[in-house]
């Protein structure tokens, strides 16, 4: 697949522009409706893609395959989405953004009432997690290393205590790379 980028070239119409709910949107977001999601089809919903390729990205750990199916599980349901956000975080960091932007050039799609004036969130919600990237000039080993910690928590509720065992072993691994 990788070998069709040359010979396809980059996505059309990227980068696409950041699009806002109007305010006839928002009300109908908030009487259940999503007015304006799926409108352009070169829109893609990064969420998604990016939570199947954190899910892809921990099965090629061995010590993943060394933990029975439950503890598995029990494992992704609790770290899958944390590595999400480092990955959004370190694409963002590296193309020098000071908030979360997606490959194509937009923001995360927002929960309506994110975009409320009184919500102390708001945009700021999306700055929350680059900003100990920047403030320690994070480099791309240890990236790596961070995501491989935060895959190997022994703690995860849940866990046997078998998996936990192999987990904090290879958490050891990583904090000795990552600290030497």
């Amino acid at each position: 697949m990788l070998s069709l980028v040359d010979r396809l070239g980059p996505m059309p119409n990227w980068p696409l522009h950041n699009r806002y709910p109007t305010p006839e949107e928002l009300e109908k977001c908030n009487a259940g409706e999503f007015p304006f999601m799926n409108l352009e089809p070169e829109r893609k919903d990064w969420f998604f893609y990016d939570v199947m390729s954190s899910v892809e990205w921990a099965k090629t750990f061995s010590v993943l395959h060394k933990l029975n199916r439950r503890d598995q599980i029990v494992l992704l349901k609790a770290v899958v989405l944390m590595c999400f956000n480092v990955t959004q975080a370190f694409f963002s960091y590296e193309h020098k953004s000071s908030t979360i932007i997606n490959p194509d050039g937009t923001y995360p799609n927002v929960v309506p009432t994110m975009l409320a004036s009184n919500n102390p969130m708001n945009e700021d919600f999306f700055k929350i997690c680059i900003e100990p990237l920047i403030r320690n000039k994070i480099d791309k080993r240890e990236y790596v290393l961070l995501k491989a910690l935060i895959l190997c928590n022994a703690t995860v509720d849940g866990l046997s205590h078998e998996g936990q065992q192999i987990l904090a072993a290879e958490r050891d691994r990583y904090n000795s790379a990552l600290f030497s």
